[in-house]
């Protein structure tokens, strides 16, 4: 008497990570010695059809997972896998550059350790990041559970990296997340030395930021310097460092006229006056070499021989000015020109 030979019913299967966490991406793979057909259902809700899924649970707790070899037997097995609290994870407070992944630079982020704790265990928190093209605005950020801070160089892959440690239950976690930071345009002031350097420094809009100084060689730079003039039209009327000079009675080398005040440089300082020259006020008692404009922030910018000069735009009727809020922005001396551009690049970005 012949007699079929029945295959063996020994479904099996296993899981990594054996202790998953909600959030965390589980491998099930199958080590039943049989069948050919998979069918795989989760326990909530979702199923699989492949021989050795991979399955990820939003939230903790005890799931039923089942795995059938053969649709035309009934040979299935079954396993109960714990699922814990949810892995911590990195995010930005700003919901659209959370989910797109993108970083403009010069912009005031704050990144948060998203950590799911229900039983309000003690943690630690340490940061670490991996460029230093990157400000943090408090001293002691790097041990909380949340870092802000502004990138100021463009980059493919800006990674923060964050150790997690639940204190009582004395586990710790180390997880990544990498952004890309992308370069935007902003205002930016080109100068050139004495010796020919060219050099770019840029500005953030809110808080006005001065970016590091860079060096450049890129012909529209040399384009932009020798075009700028730091002379005024004011209607129809054109103003010449000659009429300047008759006006304010010194030999004036340059000026800038904004808000009914001639701005003008002479060979030992920068003053400001009236239009019709009346009360003279010394800004800054040094050699002058280019004085141009911010019309949109109301600042006046200046070269002096110890470096650039800021000052807000003089509006009172005496031509009185705060010292306190005469700003060195660097202390390159030796510039001899200077102009602003509102639509620039990282000059490493520009063609």
């Amino acid at each position: 008497m012949l007699m079929a030979c029945t295959p063996s019913n020994n479904v099996s299967f296993t899981w990594s990570p054996t202790q998953p966490r909600a959030g965390q991406s589980v491998t099930f793979t199958n080590t039943s010695e049989s069948g050919s057909e998979w069918s795989w259902s989760f326990g909530d809700n979702a199923t699989g059809t492949v021989k050795n899924p991979t399955h990820t649970y939003r939230r903790p707790g005890v799931y039923a997972v089942t795995l059938r070899v053969d649709k035309r037997r009934a040979w299935t097995h079954t396993e109960y896998i714990h699922v814990y609290d949810t892995v911590p994870c990195i995010t930005c407070t700003d919901a659209e550059r959370d989910t797109t992944g993108v970083l403009d630079i010069f912009t005031n982020y704050c990144f948060s350790a998203s950590v799911y704790n229900p039983y309000s265990h003690l943690m630690s928190y340490r940061w670490s990041l991996d460029s230093s093209q990157v400000e943090t605005y408090y001293p002691d950020s790097l041990i909380y559970s949340h870092i802000s801070g502004r990138i100021t160089y463009p980059m493919d892959s800006f990674r923060l990296d964050l150790v997690v440690c639940d204190l009582d239950a004395k586990t710790s976690y180390h997880i990544r997340r990498a952004f890309v930071v992308q370069d935007v345009a902003a205002q930016a002031l080109f100068y050139r030395l004495g010796d020919g350097n060219f050099f770019q420094r840029r500005f953030s809009n809110s808080p006005i930021y001065y970016e590091q100084l860079r060096r450049t060689t890129k012909p529209f730079v040399t384009q932009m310097l020798d075009a700028a003039q730091d002379t005024s039209f004011v209607g129809d009327h054109r103003y010449t460092c000659d009429s300047i000079s008759r006006i304010v009675g010194e030999p004036v080398l340059g000026f800038y006229i904004r808000k009914a005040r001639i701005y003008y440089r002479t060979s030992s300082a920068f003053k400001v006056c009236s239009m019709r020259g009346m009360n003279p006020v010394t800004i800054l008692q040094q050699p002058t070499y280019f004085v141009t404009c911010d019309i949109n922030r109301a600042l006046l910018y200046f070269a002096a021989s110890d470096g650039v000069y800021t000052l807000p735009l003089i509006e009172s009727d005496n031509n009185r000015f705060d010292p306190a809020k005469l700003l060195r922005i660097n202390t390159q001396g030796g510039v001899q020109r200077i102009v602003l551009s509102s639509q620039s690049y990282l000059l490493n970005s520009l063609q």
